[in-house]
């Protein structure tokens, strides 16, 4: 049990870590805005409600707090979530405990999910109107 568990948090630190290198390497070699992997925009022309979060993460490294939140309202509220969710499976490993994925596997509340809806229609909305 101990080895699964260190094998599945050390897994998906890899991927956190994995990800975060690809968006700094992103921002290091890449400052055309105008370039997107979204194939919900490349067919449609139409952003999805995740459209500019890779832009914002990108804008974030750079120290550009004001262009992040143009691209995506919500990419400093994930980074924070993510950089909770690596100390907390570092803290896991320490302890040998398993207590961050009993958290993320909880059922969430019905009006949370409702505000969450509610916002990312309304960045969407917005993400149309300005046409990112």
């Amino acid at each position: 049990m101990v080895k699964t568990l260190l094998f599945r948090n050390l897994l998906t630190i890899l991927v956190i870590a994995g990800g975060y290198f690809f968006l700094w390497f992103s921002a290091e070699t890449n400052s055309d805005h105008s370039y997107t992997l979204c194939v919900v925009k490349n067919v449609t022309g139409y952003p999805c409600p995740g459209c500019g979060m890779g832009r914002a993460s990108i804008e974030l490294f750079k120290g550009n707090i004001a262009e992040s939140l143009h691209f995506h309202w919500w990419a400093i509220p994930f980074h924070i979530l993510v950089w909770i969710s690596l100390i907390w499976l570092i803290r896991d490993i320490i302890i040998k405990k398993d207590t961050f994925r009993p958290f993320i596997q909880r059922p969430m509340n019905t009006v949370w999910l409702g505000l969450i809806f509610i916002l990312v229609l309304i960045n969407w909305i917005r993400a149309i109107y300005i046409g990112l």
